[in-house]
């Protein structure tokens, strides 16, 4: 029986599509930009989905689900924190460059953006023990420079989901000859949170 999952900030469904090929089942698609959700519902088009800030989502409504994937915006690691962000000259970008030369995407995008990390911690408090698995995109100074992440996996682990793995890498660098690496220079945290194991019987 394939596990099913829900997809906060959920964009064009590219998360979604790697937990699909992997044999797991979306129930829901959650963005607030309705250009990012319809082409979502585009690609996958099995799935529910809703258009909404996921600061505004009444978690105890959300459909029973194995797992929980996001890739959330944490404001404090932001250009609107203070934080310069680089950009690489050799990466691709879909949009066009501002005034200033820089690549962003259209203000609609960000509208609506008061989610954080902390709306997985709720979504998880509204579902005590259903969530077999959440897993966390985001980028590398998420876990090295967030002064709260380790509160965040502290409220984490207070609600059953004790055991936490970071896996760092570049996109560039997946793929194989099926299924070719990303045309872009992407460094990725995933931060994989599940319950402890049962311990072993004696």
């Amino acid at each position: 029986m394939a596990l099913k999952f829900i997809d906060f900030l959920c964009g064009a469904g590219g998360f979604s599509t790697g937990l699909v090929e992997s044999g797991m089942e979306l129930l829901l698609g959650v963005n607030h930009w309705d250009v990012a959700l319809r082409t979502h519902a585009a690609n996958h088009p099995r799935a529910d989905h809703a258009l909404s800030d996921v600061a505004d989502l009444r978690m105890r409504y959300l459909p029973k689900a194995d797992g929980l994937v996001a890739s959330p915006i944490c404001t404090e690691l932001s250009p609107a924190g203070g934080n310069v962000i680089e950009q690489p000259d050799n990466q691709l970008d879909l949009f066009d460059e501002d005034e200033n030369g820089f690549k962003e995407l259209p203000k609609e995008a960000f509208e609506k953006t008061r989610v954080t990390a902390w709306c997985t911690v709720r979504a998880v408090e509204a579902r005590p023990g259903s969530f077999k698995f959440v897993v966390i995109e985001n980028v590398p100074d998420f876990v090295t420079r967030w002064p709260l992440f380790r509160a965040y996996v502290s409220a984490m682990a207070d609600l059953g989901l004790q055991q936490h793995q970071v896996i760092s890498l570049n996109s560039a660098h997946i793929g194989d000859d099926t299924n070719l690496s990303a045309p872009q220079w992407r460094d990725r945290v995933y931060v994989i949170f599940t319950p402890r194991a049962p311990a072993s019987p004696t």
